[in-house]
């Protein structure tokens, strides 16, 4: 693991999202962070050392690190379980409603929801599922992200406003 990914862990952990955004423009790995920390909660569970509060530390750390995969092509070999759409780092969560995966491919193909057996409904894939997402902020923040990936993809779209059809393979 390289020393950004290092501090990218931390800086999620902590939940300091401007650091992660930033972590990641200048090249950290988050297919790597979230394999550590899948493999450190894995053991922590395996010597019952999960608490509620650790699991919730987990929960937030995931959710702000997809919220910065678009364009990440995640590996099966490395997350490898059929449960958890080939994304095993998402099993010590109970609940994944409103995470993101808009962008975010597996083994070269886009994740929808038909990739994912129960609560898909609620998750984020596409422009329509992030318009239905009430918290603003963060919202704004994924569309901004987005538009970062349009743009140096040479994307265009009109006064600002961002095609309706799903997103895949930034």
């Amino acid at each position: 693991m390289l020393a950004n990914d290092h501090f990218l862990l931390i800086a999620a952990g902590s939940a300091n999202a401007a650091l992660v955004e930033l972590l990641v423009l200048y090249g950290a790995d988050i297919q790597s962070a979230l394999f550590i920390l899948k493999s450190t909660m894995d053991i922590k569970q395996r010597y019952n050392e999960v608490s509620e509060t650790k699991l919730t530390s987990y929960r937030n750390t995931v959710k702000l690190l997809l919220d910065n995969a678009m364009g990440v092509d995640f590996s099966s070999a490395k997350f490898n379980s059929d449960e958890y759409c080939g994304l095993d780092f998402l099993k010590h969560i109970d609940n994944i409603e409103n995470f993101n995966f808009i962008g975010i491919s597996l083994d070269g193909q886009p994740l929808t929801k038909y990739n994912f057996q129960k609560g898909s409904e609620k998750l984020l894939f596409t422009i329509d599922d992030l318009e239905q997402l009430t918290d603003l902020t963060r919202k704004q923040s994924l569309k901004n992200k987005l538009l970062v990936k349009f743009e140096a993809l040479g994307i265009w779209f009109h006064y600002g406003v961002l095609p309706k059809q799903g997103i895949s393979k930034l």
